[in-house]
């Protein structure tokens, strides 16, 4: 049942609390609430907690809340508001929002903020110089700017930062010094903007969960690989200009690779470092049928092959030379990375679309082996990680970008928008896709935007179900 959020209902809260606007804590997440946020929230004048993740509320986000004093967290993520406050509070988490504008600098005021996250929203302008003053920020995410290019933001006085998501910021120049002395700093993401320069020793250590630097414009030599306790990479450098050997998605994985077939692993790391991944034989093949995610099928009379390779921070699979798959980046939450149809919509259509293949950042396909020509691509998705009602797991948006042969040709891509609803099977079909020399690349990527609490945290990046290759004509 859905409830319309309006002044009478938040005045009944401030009722029926001991000593009336005495509420420490109001959480309302996934309360499947409608409606606007309405200016008697500031009568809990002592509030210190508020969550409305996941809910249908929309309109702007009321003045009168940043007069509440004590408030601490401020929980906005994954509504529809379109406009920006200014809290007086510790955190401010209004990710995947429809927000316009600039961060603005009323926002100098957060004296106290130690939970910062934008991200997931399109912003205009730079981030500002004010956030320099959040001496106590503990995690601090901005992502998927519109604007002019800009420096790195001077973060010298957040020693405190444990978590640094700045992707997709327009962001020039080198990483400076100090970022590698922050001493708390284990989770890093500076991908999909334009830093230069070489990577600061004081980063390849082992200090951090994770770290993506791809998608840049960083030189010098290939850094030292940086693994976990368990062998996963846990630094993503791809997609830069090394001056030594820098493959395309390849190098982000050599450390975890997964062989098949007929290839023993040293052979796998030979020709892994080769850019385009080229044959080593004469191209032979002429088509290919993959069920991303899922195990060897036959449907609508082609036999697609299993991919059922597990993810994880960093991962490249070859079948031999006929095709390989890459994956990079980290969930940024423990549940993430479950592309599975938790809500058993009915899926019509052939059996690939039950199992798709999900990344958290980079997923990326290739075609070895092809004779050189023309092909049809078709790309099959099917949104199944929401749900098909009216509640808060309706709310989630996947978007992402798709390019071929390092074209785009899908961008802001949101499944469930292009197909007209949840669990509804959708091909995307490139009719005049050239193979020059004998590898075919299907590069699916997520930059940050769209929601990753909805239904549950961890829910977001790229999402395919199956892959067809075929001559054109």
């Amino acid at each position: 049942m859905r409830v319309q959020l309006q002044t009478r209902y938040v005045r009944s809260l401030i009722q029926i609390k001991v000593c009336g606007s005495h509420v420490p804590t109001k959480q309302l997440k996934g309360q499947n609430l409608t409606g606007n946020l309405p200016a008697e929230f500031a009568d809990l004048t002592f509030l210190q907690e508020m969550s409305l993740l996941g809910n249908r509320i929309s309109g702007s986000i009321p003045m009168e809340i940043g007069d509440i004093a004590t408030l601490e967290e401020l929980g906005l993520c994954c509504l529809s508001v379109i406009a920006q406050t200014s809290p007086r509070g510790g955190y401010s988490r209004i990710s995947a929002n429809n927000f316009m504008g600039s961060i603005p600098e009323e926002f100098s005021k957060l004296m106290n903020l130690t939970d910062f996250r934008i991200d997931g929203t399109t912003l205009s302008g730079k981030i500002p110089d004010l956030i320099g003053t959040w001496t106590k920020i503990e995690i601090l995410k901005i992502s998927d700017l519109n604007g002019s290019d800009m420096k790195f933001p001077d973060l010298r006085k957040m020693k405190y930062l444990d978590t640094l998501v700045l992707r997709n910021c327009l962001i020039t120049g080198p990483i400076p010094d100090y970022i590698g002395n922050l001493q708390y700093l284990t989770i890093l993401d500076l991908s999909f903007n334009k830093l230069s320069g070489e990577i600061l020793a004081s980063l390849q250590t082992d200090q951090y969960d994770f770290m993506s630097l791809s998608n840049n414009s960083l030189t010098g030599a290939l850094p030292v690989s940086i693994t976990d306790d368990n062998g996963n990479k846990v630094l993503d450098v791809s997609y830069n200009n090394f001056t030594e050997s820098s493959p395309v998605g390849c190098y982000s994985s050599s450390v975890n690779l997964v062989s098949n077939r007929s290839f023993t692993e040293s052979k796998l790391v030979d020709w892994c470092v080769k850019k385009d991944l080229p044959c080593s034989t004469s191209p032979k093949n002429h088509e290919l049928f993959i069920n991303c995610g899922g195990s060897r099928i036959t449907a609508e009379g082609k036999e697609y092959e299993d991919d059922l390779t597990p993810g994880g921070p960093s991962n490249f699979f070859a079948s031999s030379e006929k095709w390989a798959y890459s994956s990079t980046g980290d969930f940024m939450y423990d549940d993430g990375g479950k592309a599975s149809n938790s809500f058993s919509l009915d899926l019509n259509g052939p059996k690939f679309y039950e199992t798709p293949r999900l990344a958290p950042d980079s997923l990326k396909y290739y075609g070895l082996c092809l004779l050189k020509g023309s092909y049809k691509v078709r790309l099959h998705f099917a949104e199944i990680m929401f749900s098909a009602d009216q509640t808060f797991s309706s709310l989630g948006r996947c978007i992402f970008n798709v390019a071929i042969q390092g074209k785009e040709v899908l961008t802001d891509f949101n499944i469930k928008e292009t197909a007209g609803g949840v669990g509804i099977g959708i091909p995307m079909e490139f009719p005049e896709v050239l193979v020059n020399g004998s590898t075919l690349e299907i590069h699916l990527y997520w930059k940050g935007k769209g929601t990753n609490a909805i239904p549950y945290e961890g829910v977001y990046g790229p999402l395919i179900s199956a892959i067809e290759i075929t001559p054109s004509g």
